[in-house]
């Protein structure tokens, strides 16, 4: 996706230590999906949502969404 959007070749163990700089931090994923309860994603998707495009829009950000597979990426699938 790097390459894709910016043309930038970046060692992968190097990605940590470029996004840190840039004011990202490790955020260690949750494995219990927020969007199983139905009713508080009910009240998410009109209430939150609609502000964060136009934000990110404003901002020329890019809105990234991570792997919805939603199960452990650990070794206990092995």
């Amino acid at each position: 996706m790097i390459w894709r959007e910016f043309q930038r070749c970046y060692n992968v163990q190097y990605l940590a230590e470029l996004l840190g700089s840039l004011g990202f931090s490790y955020q260690k994923a949750r494995f219990v999906s927020d969007d199983l309860d139905e009713e508080r994603r009910q009240h998410w998707l009109p209430s939150s949502w609609p502000a964060i495009v136009p934000e990110a829009r404003r901002r020329g950000a890019r809105l990234l969404f991570a792997d919805e597979a939603s199960f452990a990426q650990s070794g206990s699938l092995g």
